[in-house]
């Protein structure tokens, strides 16, 4: 059952303090590999998945004190072969959430928050749905305060290496008791907004989820990312541009608005072709960007000493 995060007003409010007997977020594997995931060549050293391996991982709930510990031992147990993380949280505990996000960047795993439903005439629902094969997976739906990632949520969704999902709540993080150390709760929270702050620039977060470092206690806005639902961070964006070239939606567009595709009509032989072309240009674009993310994937080993230095 996905659960609800807390209504809005008071609700979404994060307190200084996350609530003490609130539950820790469920991490759970959200699909298997199929006979078309990983396995040579597309791992460099050879290793294949079984259908008993999991590339993508759920994390449902607030997130608390223990969380990075579950997500990171399912990771390790399906590295290199778990690609992408999706999430449904209302927020929790920021130095928690900064760690889960930090394991994420450095295995360049994708983030998936919940999308809104796009249905005419309905209220705004919201849904986040696994795809693996043919096979497609509901994880959450209903209102965005059913469905979506808030607060400290959006910690973990900016670290992602592809940023997909577009409900999204803006609110200042929550700090737990443990992250007082001794402190008064004055000086504790300035502190702990620095470093989520830090955080977030570092992972090139968007301007408008960078502001809920500097969001008053209390405040709660929905945002949605002004380029569409699905981004990459500018310094990954420069990688794969770099390596695998680049096709957009907008130049998607702009070949459907020259060859007049607005209109329904039958396609000409030539614009078949042309269509054809650009088709296999878009598939070699994502084969290469989904490779060098296995690459990167098959050889970095965060568990080491050294990566933890």
């Amino acid at each position: 059952m996905p659960r609800r995060f807390r209504r809005a007003g008071l609700a979404f409010a994060t307190a200084l303090l996350f609530a003490a007997g609130a539950h820790a977020a469920d991490v759970s594997c959200a699909a298997l590999a199929s006979g078309t995931e990983g396995g040579s060549p597309g791992y460099p050293t050879g290793r294949k998945p079984t259908d008993k391996t999991c590339i993508a991982a759920y994390l449902d709930g607030p997130i608390q004190r223990g969380d990075f510990d579950k997500l990171s031992a399912l990771v390790r147990a399906n590295h290199p072969f778990l690609a992408d993380l999706y999430v449904n949280s209302p927020g929790g505990d920021a130095a928690e959430a900064m760690r889960i996000g930090t394991l994420v960047r450095k295995l360049l795993v994708s983030v998936e928050a919940p999308f809104w439903r796009k249905d005419r005439g309905q209220a705004p629902e919201a849904e986040l749905v696994a795809v693996t094969g043919d096979t497609i997976f509901e994880l959450c739906s209903g209102k965005p305060g059913e469905c979506g990632c808030a607060s400290s949520c959006l910690i973990v969704w900016a670290a992602g290496a592809r940023r997909n999902g577009d409900v999204l709540g803006v609110a200042p993080p929550a700090i737990s008791e443990q992250d007082f150390g001794g402190e008064p709760a004055a000086r504790a929270y300035p502190k702990l907004m620095r470093r989520t702050h830090d955080f977030l620039a570092e992972m090139e977060a968007p301007p408008d989820v960078l502001a809920m470092s500097s969001a008053q206690p209390g405040s709660f806005t929905w945002t949605k990312p002004a380029s569409g639902g699905e981004r990459y961070p500018p310094s990954v964006a420069s990688w794969l541009a770099a390596s695998c070239g680049t096709y957009t939606d907008e130049q998607r567009q702009a070949l459907l608005k020259d060859i007049g595709l607005q209109q329904v009509r039958p396609l000409s032989p030539s614009e078949r072709v042309r269509l054809a072309g650009e088709d296999r240009l878009i598939a070699d674009v994502q084969h290469c960007r989904a490779q060098k993310f296995r690459d990167h994937r098959d050889r970095a080993d965060p568990w080491s000493q050294e990566a933890r230095q």
